[in-house]
């Protein structure tokens, strides 16, 4: 009736559905609205409500919303869109999106589904055997403990529970199959247990006359027994949960039995294997103590035959070296005693000259032969074999790496000795000081890193001035005094000032003279952070009173390098450069101390953050 009312052509509504409803049912005893003569004055009915008396009391239904729910379709193209997912959970609940089976019907209405599902639900229900289980409801209000009698005598008259007793005591209260009886009462017999296999019905029969039943109570069917007296059934449990005693005892006598048995063969076992484990143990132990006694023995041995032996050569060398020596000193006697006469008195001061300027020759035609390589970076030097010539060849060695340096600079140009001048500035300073200098070595100085050069505004800002040479230009991050933030600004290094621009509009918002820096601070830690702390003179000008300068940049090696320079050829005087991680700054007159913390896991490789608050300055770094 509501499918007919959705597809009525024509005004169609819930009050439509409603009137055709009253119209057809309004005979029906169980069936009550307004339109209804017998309950036209039942003001507990709304205009828009209609009731039924279904056996466990009367329900009332809200037509509002019906055809509305009744006619919420789902679009052909969104079942097909969810059949194309590929997860099979999908496919199975959107079956109507199959592109194989596509139907140019309607798609079916919600009532429509709903009686094909109580179909289908009837139809298994038929086809099985149920059994019904009946709930009661202590309380509306889902509480333990508490009992509502009226709710309960209500279900129980609704439910027909005194009926179906009833009739059950009047008959047999009891019907089991022979299979499940004999099943699950075989032990109350010593003939059915453990197992029976003839009839189950002649085991059931053995059951009943080996508990002496009285053969009224109970009754033999087709295929199941009957019990009529519910004292029976519960005699039955009850020997059934005093006979399970038994056997459980008795499983338990027979698994306590096995387990000892297993318990002692194990032990057995163990007992072999820890003897015959022992037994191979004090067998090797014997054997590698007889071993080692018998290694020692003829290590001895042989080590007593070899000491002798040695004996033996060594006066053998010492007799064949004697021999060699009074042979020798025999013949130079002897040479001696007939040429003594036909040489000269100097002649032994000229021959020890002779030999020492040999001496001298060999020893320079050997150092020129394996002079090093001209790397100034190379200390390999050749050995000196004699102690008179130690000095000279420590003096060789100097000038000649003195030679190798000279050259090795003279093949630079003005340009290249400057970045060289640099990068021996920031070894000196950073070199087993700071984490990150090893890694800086090999890349070079660029100086202008964003072409400030070529840039129209700073080429007429900087005409004619001492400003107009750049020696370092680029963007780093200016931190802010009072919140800690950091923003972009650039930063230009020229031969007698440090400047900072705007970003945007290159505009000059600081200029400070390297005269007016007294110390650059930084930590040993790979963060780029640095620390300007200007001088305070008397009539400081606005950038020296607001307070020292921090800066986070990734060239920070190159800019403390060239301003130590750079501050070196202007006032003559070092720059004095410090290396901590916690230090006092000056913060427009306020002490401020600069603290870095390492081993923050939330923050990446390579970044800092940092936390400003009243009297401190904290670096969080990974």
């Amino acid at each position: 009736m509501l499918d007919e009312e959705c597809l009525r052509p024509g005004i169609v509504s819930d009050d439509t559905f409603l009137q055709k409803l009253t119209r057809t049912c309004c005979d029906h005893p169980h069936f009550e609205s307004r339109g209804c003569k017998k309950t036209r004055s039942d003001k507990t009915l709304l205009h828009d409500t209609f009731r039924l008396r279904h056996y466990a009391g009367a329900v009332t239904y809200n037509t509002d919303g019906f055809l509305e729910k009744n006619n919420d379709l789902l679009y052909r193209d969104l079942s097909q869109a969810m059949f194309s997912c590929q997860h099979s959970l999908c496919q199975k609940l959107f079956p109507e999106g199959d592109p194989d089976q596509l139907s140019l019907k309607r798609p079916p209405t919600t009532t429509s589904q709903f009686k094909v599902s109580v179909n289908q639900l009837m139809k298994n229900l038929l086809s099985k055997n149920p059994n019904y289980i009946r709930c009661i409801k202590p309380n509306d209000f889902k509480k333990s403990g508490q009992l509502d009698d009226h709710l309960l005598v209500h279900q129980v008259r609704y439910l027909g529970l005194l009926e179906n007793v009833r009739v059950r005591r009047a008959g047999y209260a009891f019907r089991q199959q022979y299979e499940r009886f004999l099943c699950r009462y075989k032990m109350l017999s010593p003939n059915t247990w453990p197992s029976w296999d003839n009839i189950a019905r002649d085991g059931v029969r053995e059951i009943l006359l080996a508990l002496e039943y009285n053969e009224k109570e109970f009754a033999f069917g087709k295929t199941k027994i009957f019990i009529s007296n519910p004292l029976m059934l519960f005699n039955l449990e009850e020997r059934r949960r005093h006979k399970m005693h038994d056997l459980a005892t008795e499983i338990q006598k027979v698994y306590r039995g096995w387990h000892q048995k297993n318990v002692f063969q194990a032990m057995k076992q163990s007992q072999i294997l820890i003897s015959a484990q022992y037994r191979g143990y004090q067998a090797r132990t014997d054997y590698q103590r007889l071993r080692h006694a018998t290694l020692v023995v003829e290590a001895f041995h042989r080590g007593w035959q070899a000491r002798k032996l040695l004996r033996k050569l060594k006066q053998e060398r010492r007799v064949l070296l004697a021999t060699q020596v009074i042979h020798k000193y025999f013949i130079g006697w002897q040479i001696r005693k007939e040429f003594r006469k036909k040489f000269r008195s100097n002649a032994g001061p000229k021959i020890i000259e002779f030999m020492k300027v040999a001496c001298k020759k060999h020893f320079l035609r050997r150092v020129s032969e394996n002079l090093p390589s001209l790397s100034p970076i190379d200390n390999s030097w050749p050995e000196c074999y004699l102690k008179n010539h130690q000095p000279a060849s420590e003096e060789l060695n100097q000038l000649y790496h003195g030679w190798r340096c000279a050259k090795y600079r003279n093949r630079f140009d003005d340009t290249g000795k400057i970045k060289m001048r640099e990068k021996v500035a920031a070894s000196e300073i950073f070199k087993g000081k700071k984490k990150s200098y090893e890694n800086s070595v090999a890349i070079p100085f660029c100086g202008d890193y964003i072409g400030l050069v070529n840039n129209r505004k700073w080429y007429k800002m900087t005409t004619g001035s001492a400003e107009a040479y750049v020696v370092f230009a680029d963007v780093v991050n200016k931190i802010n005094r009072s919140n800690g933030k950091m923003i972009p600004h650039i930063l230009v290094i020229t031969a007698n000032s440090l400047l900072l621009l705007d970003q945007k509009s290159s505009h000059v918002k600081y200029r400070i003279p390297l005269q007016s820096v007294g110390q650059i601070i930084c930590s040993p830690h790979s963060d780029g952070v640095l620390v300007f702390r200007l001088r305070h003179g008397e009539n400081g000008n606005s950038s020296t009173k607001k307070g020292d300068f921090v800066f986070h940049s990734q060239h920070i090696f190159e800019i403390v390098a060239k301003c130590s320079i750079g501050v070196k050829s202007n006032t003559g005087k070092s720059l004095k450069i410090s290396l901590s991680d916690r230090f006092m700054t000056d913060f427009g007159g306020m002490q401020v101390e600069v603290i870095f913390k390492m081993g923050v896991a939330e923050i990446e490789e390579g970044n800092i953050r940092l936390s400003r608050n009243r009297n401190s300055l904290t670096i969080l770094q990974p």
